[in-house]
């Protein structure tokens, strides 16, 4: 997915997120919520900016130059390119406010090899994978980098949207998506390792959203309930079942919010379950979250519970 570092988290057989260098605009003004992101599904024709129930669903033309990047689908477990998804998937460019560019940037990965090159905008790269029937659901990467070395497309098939409801006791709702994250240790831009036991907050909250259903991911890598798990294991994922569309600021702590680690993070869902390009109608939202810092600032004693 496009990420930075040379401890990427190998995922679990039954992991359900990836992770990325966080990289989407705030543009609601810092309210926490998105009052300009349309309701409309946008095109993937490659001509036709889609339209929603107000408003343009399309954005403006990409800014120039635009340089090539290059990727393989493959699916949320992959760690190489040596098991790339064949059936062909649209993969679309969406612009900082979530919307495609008019005219659209998009293409189909290659039958069989599941590789794609687009000609896109400056780095970051906010790529949306269009899931395909019944096979894959939709995935948005936000914050996507060519530099990164890490050149894999990942997007979870339909068989773990049971499974992440089941362990998560939650229920999907069609106008929110999911988003998921993982927090980072970084100096200078390059990710060193995960930071366990950190918490998150969101849009200003002091506790636990549960209207967005807000969770941590348990060691099988699926989100589980919060009174089984209540802060990040030390592979730093977490999970917000339903989030709304639009911006949200989020925080990280490992002091239950006394204190927070680096700046508030804005992150963007660009569209709801009810515009996916799959017929099981989902979305994933994958983004990671660095902390700049000299240390990795998991706390002593910080270790995961035995299986």
């Amino acid at each position: 997915m496009f990420f930075n570092s040379k401890y990427a988290l190998v995922p679990s057989a039954l992991m359900i997120l990836g992770a990325l260098a966080v990289g989407c605009g705030d543009d609601d003004g810092g309210d926490g919520k998105d009052n300009n992101v349309d309701g409309g599904k946008p095109a993937i024709d490659g001509s036709t900016p889609g339209t929603g129930d107000s408003g343009s669903g399309g954005g403006g033309a990409a800014p120039a130059p635009l340089t090539d990047f290059s990727g393989t689908l493959v699916s949320i477990l992959a760690v190489d390119t040596s098991a790339p998804i064949p059936t062909p998937h649209v993969v679309e460019l969406l612009n900082p406010e979530g919307k495609p560019y008019n005219p659209t940037i998009s293409g189909m990965t290659a039958a069989s090899s599941g590789t794609i090159t687009l000609k896109g905008p400056a780095d970051p790269l906010m790529i949306w994978i269009h899931g395909a029937g019944t096979e894959t659901y939709d995935t948005a990467i936000l914050g996507a980098r060519r530099n990164s070395g890490d050149k894999l497309l990942r997007i979870s098939s339909a068989g773990t949207l049971s499974l992440a409801n089941s362990s998560g006791g939650f229920t999907n709702k069609p106008d929110r998506a999911a988003l998921a994250g993982t927090v980072y240790w970084s100096q200078q831009g390059v990710r060193k390792g995960t930071v366990g036991c950190v918490k998150y907050y969101v849009d200003g909250k002091t506790t636990n959203d549960t209207e967005q259903d807000q969770l941590y991911n348990a060691a099988s890598g699926l989100p589980t309930t919060i009174d089984k798990q209540s802060q990040t294991l030390t592979g730093g994922r977490w999970y917000l079942a339903n989030a709304t569309v639009g911006t949200h600021k989020l925080k990280f702590s490992i002091d239950d919010g006394k204190t927070f680690l680096g700046n508030e993070v804005t992150v963007l869902v660009p569209f709801p379950r009810s515009a996916a390009s799959s017929t099981t109608k989902a979305v994933l939202v994958q983004v990671g979250i660095d902390i700049e810092g000299d240390k990795n600032p998991t706390p002593a004693g910080c270790v995961d519970p035995a299986p």
